[in-house]
């Protein structure tokens, strides 16, 4: 064995230890809250300014107030969306949780639309609207659903790994405390 083979080694670089990096399955988590946030809002802002134009023409109708539940609902989920996309969430255990409900709550009101249209709770004629139309409705809040539980299931997937990369890249900062001797000392100067 040669002398300079021991050595070998030491004249290469050592590997940087990698550092995690954000992963892609919560980003998409977090396009998926943006998007589903923006269409949600949309959604509510003609609601009002359908119901407030069906209002001037004297019809009776829906509250105009009725949508702002669901518009402030749409923007917790962008302000979700924005936090997780920019690593400033935390954690995306409560998006998960809190989408993942709204995901089925969404489904069920589906579901309920798709019955409703397919005429299982009676005469579908009698309806003041085409059951094609409720049909799409059904499908449309459906797919709100889906994409709501796809962002609940993609941000707990990755949560260890977001947890891993925002523990480098957002370390925790550390306080000082201030002792009471500390205060006493600046006191007596």
């Amino acid at each position: 064995m040669r002398d300079d083979d021991e050595y070998e080694d030491d004249d290469e670089e050592p590997e940087a230890e990698e550092r995690p990096r954000f992963p892609g399955i919560v980003m998409a988590a977090g396009v998926i809250w943006i998007a589903v946030g923006s269409l949600a809002f949309i959604n509510g802002i003609l609601s009002v300014v359908m119901a407030g134009a069906n209002a001037a023409n004297g019809g009776g109708g829906a509250n105009a107030g009725s949508p702002c539940c669901g518009i402030i609902i749409a923007i917790a989920f962008i302000s979700c969306g924005y936090q997780t996309v920019t690593g400033k969430a935390k954690d995306t255990l409560g998006n998960s949780i809190g989408s993942m409900v709204m995901g089925l709550i969404y489904l069920a009101v589906g579901i309920g639309f798709a019955l409703i249209g397919a005429g299982v709770f009676g005469n579908v004629n009698a309806l003041p609207i085409a059951p094609e139309a409720i049909i799409v409705v059904a499908i449309l809040t459906g797919l709100m659903g889906t994409a709501h539980e796809a962002a609940g299931v993609f941000a707990l997937i990755g949560r260890r790994a977001y947890r891993e990369w925002r523990e480098v890249a957002h370390p925790k900062k550390r306080r000082r405390i201030r002792r009471r001797d500390d205060d006493e000392d600046e006191d007596d100067a």
